[in-house]
């Protein structure tokens, strides 16, 4: 009855999409076309774009922060295995995208134009990208789309993929579920759509892999591959250009007053260690979930614990969301994100920065002592970091984590609550904080994207 009823759900969720369609209209060009081919992740210098016959044309999908930091991995190990892939981003944050693009070194070479709007409806925004994909698949016409994850973009372009006949549509971290379609919303309705759309899954997990068994998807179409989360975060922090004192130094979001405080901060409890030293916690907050108030309880439990830590300082990159930044400013005043702090001493220790590039987020991870958080993406790579995550929702579809005991969820409804656990782990009640802080690789050993290519390629040989 259940499955039922969600099949119902899924089915009016498309009749809405194509009802938004049809009411849309765009009047131009629905994407641009650039032919320069990936910069290598590995230095390949004689590469070129031109890829061989008997490989599969592959078009690798990106539209969020999240998507590219689990893709780039791919894509550079396409490239390695003389397999240029087509990088197209949907438009949605391109300013912020182009950070992170440049930081993986990964070229894209088509955007979907006219596709992020302000104040736009979900329905506006997947007909818009659903409308300008469909007009690239039918120019372009590739082998394999990629497709991660489960944001509004990556359902809107899996959906085209399909109507198109696309012959290999494949799902990049497949069978994350938490069967709630109202948290996280969309997302659970997004993942559970394209799984019916994908005929090849690339499972994270071996929860994910029986989620999707348990979703009647053939066993054949499942690969356990881990979570190419990890190979970011990994090929990152041991990579040339990852020079911790620079990055900071150089950066233009952070204050001078933050700058310090990194470079001074001690990643041990309170209590252990210099104790007078700075104990950072990066704490970030978007979820849609949390806009009817979450946002707002989860700045007002920073604030009070603030007054019980003294040398307690959070570290809060701040999400473009409408809804997040008003709360940001309704609870914690003035908000200067390139000035830190307003004289206001209940609330000097929140220190607000704009969004941050990919490098400096992995730098603030580092130096945190715990980790607060309503995202996925972060949840997996504080573990390869062996940081300790309070999860700021009231369900996680990583579950992996709290079974292993590095994650906790506390939720966003209660502020005592999140109060009460964060300072039980900042003082280390127990060994709460020895245990959470252990090594695990429950997401992944960084060889997802080899494994993920190499099933690509078997399948696509020509």
């Amino acid at each position: 009855m259940k499955k039922q009823r969600q099949s119902r759900q899924f089915l009016l969720a498309i009749i809405a999409v194509l009802v938004s369609i049809c009411v849309f209209h765009q009047s131009t060009v629905a994407y641009s076309y650039f032919s320069r081919p990936s910069v290598n992740w590995i230095n390949l210098p004689t590469a070129t774009f031109n890829r061989s016959s008997h490989l599969p044309s592959v078009l690798i999908i990106i539209g969020t922060r999240p998507e590219a930091i689990k893709m780039a991995p791919i894509v550079h190990e396409l490239i390695k295995r003389g397999n240029w892939p087509t990088v197209a981003v949907t438009g949605q944050h391109p300013d912020l995208i182009a950070i992170f693009l440049s930081e993986l070194k990964v070229q894209a070479h088509i955007y979907l134009t006219n596709v992020f709007q302000r104040n736009q409806s979900l329905g506006q925004l997947s007909a818009r990208i659903i409308e300008a994909s469909t007009i690239m698949f039918r120019s372009i016409q590739p082998d394999v789309v990629l497709i991660q994850g489960d944001t509004t973009s990556a359902f809107a372009v899996a959906y085209s993929a399909f109507l198109q006949q696309i012959p290999t549509i494949g799902h990049v971290e497949a069978g994350l579920r938490t069967y709630d379609l109202s948290s996280p919303f969309p997302e659970e309705m997004n993942r559970q759509a394209i799984s019916k759309m994908a005929n090849v899954h690339f499972a994270p997990t071996l929860t994910a892999v029986k989620c999707l068994q348990r979703d009647s998807i053939s066993t054949g179409r499942i690969h356990h591959t881990g979570n190419t989360a990890i190979d970011s975060i990994l090929h990152v922090i041991t990579s040339n250009q990852f020079n911790q004192e620079n990055i900071v130094q150089e950066s233009t979001l952070i204050s001078n007053e933050v700058k310090n405080i990194i470079y001074r901060s001690e990643t041990t409890p309170f209590g252990v260690g210099n104790v007078t030293a700075p104990r950072i916690i990066l704490l970030t907050t978007h979820r849609r979930e949390n806009h009817n108030g979450g946002h707002s309880r989860i700045f007002q439990a920073a604030l009070e614990l603030c007054k019980i830590f003294d040398t307690l300082h959070f570290i809060v990159p701040l999400h473009p969301s409408p809804s997040v930044r008003t709360a940001a400013s309704n609870i914690l005043g003035n908000i200067n994100t390139s000035n830190t702090g307003n004289g206001n001493k209940s609330n000097r220790c929140v220190h607000v920065i704009e969004p941050t590039g990919y490098f400096l987020t992995s730098i603030l991870q580092k130096k945190s002592l715990i980790i607060m958080t309503d995202s996925g993406g972060i949840q997996e790579e504080a573990a390869a970091l062996q940081k300790p995550v309070l999860v700021l929702r009231e369900k996680t579809e990583r579950v992996e984590g709290v079974k292993a005991g590095i994650a906790k969820v506390l939720g966003s409804k209660n502020v005592s609550f999140i109060v009460e656990e964060t300072s039980k782990l900042l003082n280390n009640i127990d060994g709460s904080y020895d245990r959470m802080s252990k090594k695990t690789d429950c997401y992944g050993n960084g060889t997802a994207a080899i494994q993920i290519v190499n099933i690509l390629l078997n399948k696509g040989r020509r």
